[in-house]
């Protein structure tokens, strides 16, 4: 993340590439409300992260991210092995912080049994959390699922450590993130301003 002054100096090279990025925290102490719940919960079994399901939710990512603006920063959200580097990276080195099983979750579809969504969580500090993962499968998309895996995440959150949550987010999931009550915290435009 950099400055809107280093923004403007940086675009002046020609190999440099700026993407947006927005840095969002929320009240832990605020729940969200059940969004299309039932609905929801009718198509989808909902479970806690299981190591097993490594190699689905490097599918998941891969699927996900198909067109997004980090697809064309790295290889970890364009191919399985980047994603797979990516998890293990999560899980391992803790370069996003120390995994949080609790309130990581898969979401699999009942018609197909696939994995169709999953949010992973870490912290970072003692009373910060960060979601380091929110995708859903393309074809679920606009179903509620989304609101649902982080409406579940957010409470084991908030019950076993902060009563503060950072979100890195990404412009196709600003306004997901505003209308569920997480606020600005530092935000990198994608054109210099």
């Amino acid at each position: 993340l950099v400055t809107p002054e280093t923004a403007r100096t940086l675009a002046l090279d020609r190999f440099v590439s700026l993407y947006e990025r927005r840095l969002l925290v929320r009240d832990p102490i605020t729940w969200l409300p059940p969004g299309n719940t039932e609905a929801v919960e009718q198509r989808f079994r909902f479970m806690e992260w299981e190591p097993a399901g490594r190699d689905s939710l490097a599918r998941l990512i891969v699927r996900a991210y198909e067109g997004h603006v980090d697809s064309r920063i790295n290889d970890q959200f364009t191919s399985e092995p980047g994603a797979a580097g990516f998890l293990r990276s999560l899980l391992q080195n803790e370069g996003c912080g120390e995994f949080f099983r609790p309130a990581s979750l898969f979401a699999i579809d009942r018609r197909t049994e696939w994995l169709s969504g999953a949010i992973l969580t870490s912290f970072v500090a003692p009373d910060t959390a960060h979601i380091t993962q929110l995708c859903v499968a393309p074809e679920t998309q606009g179903l509620g699922l989304g609101w649902e895996l982080l409406r579940r995440a957010l409470p084991a959150l908030a019950e076993t450590y902060g009563r503060r949550r950072a979100l890195g987010a990404y412009f196709v999931i600003m306004f997901f993130a505003i209308s569920v009550g997480f606020g600005y915290v530092f935000y990198l435009p994608d054109h210099p301003l």
